[in-house]
């Protein structure tokens, strides 16, 4: 039994020693190049995958306390996190890789992961907790397939063949229930977004409004669309409009409607 104890002690050292010296300082994570907050924390896929299975429940619960922040789950779906998490489970540091382009709402989502890891336990070697870095990435959908994922449990699998299941039962609905259920808030987004952007760059402003309106009344969080809706209005001489729509951009962040508002609209906001 102590000859045992000792073999994990020394394979324990073993561990720890090999991954200082081989401490990262920069590592690439989809494509991006993040640099190592603090390198006494390792990231390798085995620890990854341990966290993972251990936290499966307040993964997802994290995941649902970040889709009720205010982005686009449209066209910024992908966000990645990687989390340090340290030997009791907390996360005393967290980096956003792939954020909302919303420098406020990833801020907010650093401080959802600081408080959601109270409940996550630790990774374990050779039933030792360890300091190990991990990537959280979560994929947003249309509401119909946000719908299925809940349903599911997070299961996307299961999220999977529920959507089939719905695209199979179509073709015996009427033609107005089909419509209902194809009904998809993220396409129809983009559909009214290209044809925005091709009125605005044809100068023809009110068919860009019409256009870019339509968008938002689809997608609300569609801050590109707000922004040139904004910039359509200023165009078309409704510059008290085009402030409103700099006004919203401005206050979740988005940087071109601050800037809008900025340039165009401090003088009205104080009268």
């Amino acid at each position: 039994m102590k000859v045992r104890i000792y073999l994990k002690k020394i394979l324990f050292i073993y561990f720890l020693c090999f991954t200082s010296l081989n401490a990262q300082t920069v590592i690439t994570i989809d494509g991006v190049r993040a640099s190592i907050m603090d390198n006494s924390f390792s990231y390798n896929d085995s620890l990854q995958n341990s966290f993972l299975k251990i936290n499966v429940a307040e993964v997802w619960s994290l995941r649902q306390e970040i889709k009720k922040q205010r982005f686009d789950h449209c066209n910024h779906n992908d966000v990645g996190i990687l989390a340090y998490i340290d030997t009791s489970g907390r996360v005393p540091f967290a980096q956003i890789i792939n954020g909302t382009s919303l420098p406020k709402t990833d801020s907010l989502i650093i401080v959802l992961v600081k408080e959601a890891s109270r409940k996550f336990k630790p990774v374990l070697f050779g039933n030792i907790p360890v300091r190990s870095m991990v990537y959280i990435k979560y994929r947003f959908h249309n509401r119909n397939w946000e719908e299925m994922l809940v349903k599911a449990n997070g299961n996307n699998d299961l999220a999977e063949r529920m959507v089939q299941y719905n695209s199979t039962i179509l073709t015996f609905k009427t033609p107005e229930e089909a419509r209902k259920l194809e009904k998809n808030e993220c396409a129809d987004d983009k559909y009214f977004y290209d044809e925005g952007v091709k009125y605005f760059q044809q100068s023809d402003f009110s068919k860009a409004i019409y256009n870019f309106s339509q968008a938002m009344e689809v997608n609300p969080n569609d801050f590109d669309a707000l922004c040139y809706l904004g910039l359509s209005y200023e165009k078309a001489g409704k510059l008290k409009k085009a402030c409103r729509c700099f006004s919203e951009g401005k206050d979740v962040s988005e940087k071109s409607a601050a800037n809008a508002f900025n340039k165009n609209c401090s003088q009205i906001a104080n009268k």
